[in-house]
């Protein structure tokens, strides 16, 4: 995990997360950001940064799975998928 945190004061806040999964297993990064402008607006954020660029990569992980795929994903130890990830 990495976070980031910038405190400008009352006028903005920002706090960044990324969540990176152990290298053997295949699943995006996590990304939580909050930003806060002011009192009263609150942007939130959370976004998947995929491995690889293709489109049927891309196409298998969304929002609503990302915690499904944590919970079922498997060990890769060996071989050239481990290499790939």
């Amino acid at each position: 995990m990495r976070y980031t945190y910038i405190d400008a004061g009352e006028s903005a806040q920002l706090f960044n997360g990324v969540i990176y999964p152990t290298h053997n297993y295949d699943l995006p990064l996590l990304g939580i950001h909050l930003l806060s402008l002011g009192k009263k607006k609150i942007l939130v954020l959370l976004d998947f940064q995929p491995l690889f660029r293709d489109e049927a990569y891309r196409a298998k992980y969304f929002l609503a799975a990302y915690l499904d795929l944590v919970d079922r994903a498997e060990s890769v130890t060996w071989g050239a998928k481990l290499d790939s990830i």
